[in-house]
């Protein structure tokens, strides 16, 4: 919060660390999906798309679906600022129905919104006559 990434890029390759040494897989998935969401804001897209995806996986594994569907909605995040826009919307639709099985309604409220701003991004390029974005 205080835009000190790299401090708390260590910190939280620590507390992973320390999580994965008492056999806790929540508590690193969830220093993963944070490591993800920084390397996100500093535009580290691959590094921020491999602890992602690691994080959604070990979320999975234990059962929170909660931390899978975040981890996913990241993950469109990315794909869309990356222009791969047919990739995040399978994403953001994804993430849309975990919200919607675990009954958050905001968090439903925001893929939806990022679900209409692909849709119109897509159909801005189709009438424009501009090639379609990354796939």
């Amino acid at each position: 919060m205080l835009g000190q990434y790299e401090d708390a890029k260590v910190m939280l390759e620590e507390a992973k660390e320390q999580f994965e040494g008492v056999g806790s897989r929540l508590g690193a998935a969830q220093c993963l999906q944070s490591l993800g969401d920084i390397c996100r804001l500093l535009s580290q897209y691959e590094d921020a798309k491999v602890m992602l995806e690691q994080a959604r996986k070990h979320f999975e594994q234990v059962g929170d679906r909660l931390g899978a569907a975040q981890s996913l909605r990241i993950l469109g995040r990315i794909d869309h600022e990356e222009g791969h826009l047919f990739p995040a919307k399978a994403k953001f639709e994804k993430a849309k129905e975990l919200f919607e099985g675990i009954q958050m309604p905001q968090e439903v409220a925001i893929c939806e919104d990022s679900l209409q701003q692909l849709n119109d991004e897509l159909a801005d390029s189709l009438t424009s006559g501009k090639t379609l974005p990354q796939i």
